[in-house]
């Protein structure tokens, strides 16, 4: 891992596969008795998950992490306050939804990388105001 790698471009696979990982999640649901609050837990999951695969290049590092779960526990209110049962909410009106909570968690995590890196050094190709 280097200093500067930089995050992933998707694909349609690293969608699936996101999806993939986070059935668990909806088959719990299922498996409760609320299946449309478990689609709305299968897609912030998989939005998590999608974020993960972006910023897999900052897997080593324990704040990354703790971003991750902590991001995933703030979906809790997302998929318990959305009513999911609602039969005027379409796929295409929860897709702004989705796009707005994948740009919030993958804003947090730049923002935990930023401030763990801390300040740095001015460069030296700038001239002095001397």
């Amino acid at each position: 891992m280097t200093e500067n790698s930089s995050p992933l471009e998707l694909t349609r696979k690293d969608g699936l596969i996101a999806m993939l990982f986070a059935s668990p999640m909806m088959l719990l649901f299922a498996f409760l008795g609320d299946w449309k609050r478990g689609l709305g837990a299968w897609a912030c999951t998989g939005i998590v998950v999608l974020v993960v695969r972006v910023r897999w290049d900052l897997r080593g590092r324990s704040w990354f992490w703790t971003t991750v779960a902590v991001m995933g526990a703030l979906q809790g209110p997302l998929v318990y306050y959305v009513p999911w049962s609602d039969t005027n909410l379409s796929y295409a009106s929860l897709l702004p939804i989705g796009i707005v909570d994948f740009a919030i968690v993958y804003w947090c995590i730049k923002l935990a990388e930023r401030l763990m890196k801390g300040p740095q050094p001015p460069d030296e190709k700038e001239p002095s105001s001397e």
